[in-house]
């Protein structure tokens, strides 16, 4: 399966997470802080995630629970990584391992996502 993951996997390295690795670390550079939100932009943005949740909720209603077992099993796969990513202001992840681990969790999200994936 080995190679099929490699397939697979290519159609989804397109977002690059805003990280990257480095060998040496850059200079330290001041962040600009972000501007005020205005009230109507955060109403606006409210009400198109309220729509695609609505959306949303009219597909689980009709999943099976073997289905909603496996999107929990997802989440559990998927989470703690950004969880963890997102911690700290630290500007480089020491990560000893990094390929093997990624490459284990990538298999397991594979294996329960193409249960429900036709192939083409």
């Amino acid at each position: 399966m080995s190679r099929e993951i490699d397939d697979i996997l290519a159609g989804y390295d397109t977002d690059d997470f805003s990280f990257e690795t480095v060998d040496v670390p850059d200079e330290p550079v001041e962040q600009e802080a972000p501007g005020p939100v205005r009230d109507d932009d955060l109403h606006e943005a409210v009400l198109r995630i309220q729509q695609r949740l609505d959306a949303m909720q009219g597909h689980l209603n009709g999943a099976t629970p073997a289905y909603q077992r496996d999107m929990k099993t997802l989440e559990g796969l998927i989470l703690p990584l950004l969880i963890k990513l997102s911690k700290g202001n630290e500007a480089y992840i020491k990560w000893p391992n990094r390929q093997d681990q990624v490459r284990s969790q990538m298999e397991r999200i594979l294996e329960i996502t193409r249960k429900y994936v036709d192939e083409d």
